[in-house]
Formats: C-alpha cells, structure tokens, sequence
C-alpha cells in the first residue's frame, strides 16, 4: 500500500535527496549527515505544523465559537489523516543522535511501537471526523474533534519535549 505525504513532506525528501520512501529506508544516525538530519526534523516540524494550522478552526467549532462547518470538518480531518499517516515515514529516521533543536523526546527510538500506535489513533481519530464532517452531524464532529484533540494529547504527554 502506498503511503500518503503532503507536499511540504515531499519537498524536503526532495531536497535533501531521498525519495519519501527512501526516508524510512534510513535505520538510523549514522547514514545521515547533520544537514540531511536537519531536513528530516524540519520536515517533521512542517507536519506538525500543518496539523496545528488543519485543527485550529475546528477547536472553535468545538467550542462553539465558530460557526460549524461540516465540509471545512471533511476535508481538514482527510488532511490530518494524510499528513498523521506520513510521519511513520518522517520517524523511521532517528536524529535524536544530532544535537538538532527540535522538540520530539529521544525516546520515540526507543519506544516506536507505542509511538507508532499513537500515530495510528490520530490517523483513526483523524478518519472518524472526516466521516462525521461528510455526515453533517454537529454531534459527532464535536465529539470526534475532542477524540483527535486527546490523541494528540497522549502523543505529546510522552513523547513531547517543551
């Protein structure tokens, strides 16, 4: 099956020289130099980012200070489903060895099974709002937008540095 990455994933795989499937081909620091390190942390930043900027409105959806908006639901929740499914790729690349400034704890390396479970639930949650949003169902959007908010919660609990 292929896996989905946003464009932003996809320029900087490019630019560092991998294709985005090459990215997870990299086992660990010592095939990568610091610049290409550095390419793959801000790559990650950058879907991080976007998943940030997909949610923002959604929170004031929830929260009833924006107006509800199933179609912005639809397609926000199936582009947090893409950009969540692209970083199983982003982080088969270990650069905790690399003193790169970023906030993703070195034990993601050390625990990717959990980690990457935590990535599936937000990909899941990710596809229950979409469908929620397709539906119409103001219920089930704020439902479903507080589901992706706690995944993303139980991610960085563990997994975030501040």
């Amino acid at each position: 099956m292929m896996k989905l990455v946003s464009i932003k994933t996809a320029i900087i795989a490019a630019t560092i020289g991998l294709s985005a499937g090459a990215m997870g081909a990299m086992a660990d620091e010592t095939s990568l130099d610091k610049a290409q390190a550095k390419a793959v942390v801000t790559a990650r930043q950058d879907a991080f980012e976007e998943l940030k900027d997909l949610m923002a409105p959604l929170g004031g959806m929830a929260r009833g200070k924006v107006d509800m908006d199933a179609g912005l639901v639809a397609k926000n929740a199936a582009q947090m489903a893409t950009v969540s499914a692209s970083l199983h790729e982003m982080f088969e690349v270990d650069t905790s060895g690399f003193d790169i400034e970023n906030r993703s704890d070195a034990k993601i390396w050390s625990s990717m099974d959990d980690f990457t479970a935590k990535i599936d639930a937000l990909t899941q949650a990710s596809g229950v709002l979409e469908a929620a949003g397709v539906a119409g169902d103001a219920g089930g959007i704020k439902k479903a937008i507080v589901g992706v908010g706690q995944t993303c919660k139980s991610c960085h609990t563990e997994y975030r540095t501040e």
